[in-house]
């Protein structure tokens, strides 16, 4: 466990490069001012290990553009399973994803995202990949995108998405989903451009309130 920690970033803050372990806890630390992730938390190249990582109540800003490409800049990256990412806060400059959630190596599903405020992100706030997550309770605020669903079914509940950063979005997204077959309730969507955006087959939608300022 690294609990209470103030980590000064040049490239990724903490990499948790994991293979075959397991159980590994990020607790209220501080990590700032990365040129690359503030978290990096991966499986190893082939797709294993990952599970039941903890990425808890951390605060993580001031994320350079110096890596556009994978695993890029954001403030959480992320391919593990099992695994609890819960009351972080992320806030700008955040030039990527504030949380992004990829299975490109293999790992990525049966994770809970809960209770985190993501803030002013030029990408999406919360991106997810992988089966059977779970979003719920997060804060996300003017980010280009509040939650995208990327792909496989997930559940999105109880989240509160607001505002959008305007200035660096060609649109502006409340939820973006292209899983197909999401369940998505009683979320609360305000001052979108577009609220909540199907690609694919319909989600479950059930007791979503938008403020109705936006296109769709």
């Amino acid at each position: 466990m690294l609990e209470g920690l103030v980590i000064d970033g040049r490239g990724h803050g903490v990499c948790v490069w994991v293979g075959p372990s397991s159980h590994i806890r990020l607790k209220n630390n501080l990590i700032r001012n990365c040129g690359s992730n503030g978290i990096y938390g991966s499986v190893a190249d082939d797709g294993s290990g990952g599970q039941d990582l903890q990425f808890d109540g951390n605060e993580i800003t001031n994320i350079a553009m110096e890596h556009s490409s994978p695993p890029g800049s954001h403030a959480i990256y992320f391919t593990g399973n099992q695994s609890l990412i819960r009351g972080n806060y992320i806030h700008p400059p955040c030039p990527f994803y504030g949380i992004h959630a990829t299975s490109e190596l293999g790992g990525l599903h049966s994770n809970v995202f809960e209770n985190n405020r993501v803030v002013g992100c030029s990408n999406a706030g919360l991106y997810s990949q992988g089966s059977n997550s779970i979003i719920r309770n997060n804060l996300l605020e003017n980010n280009c995108i509040g939650i995208y669903l990327a792909s496989a079914p997930t559940q999105v509940l109880h989240n509160t998405v607001y505002g959008h950063a305007a200035a660096n979005c060609s649109d502006s997204y409340g939820l973006l989903d292209s899983s197909g077959g999401s369940t998505i309730a009683n979320n609360l969507v305000l001052q979108q451009q577009l609220y909540i955006y199907t690609l694919k087959d319909p989600p479950t939608l059930t007791t979503n309130l938008c403020d109705g300022t936006g296109t769709t």
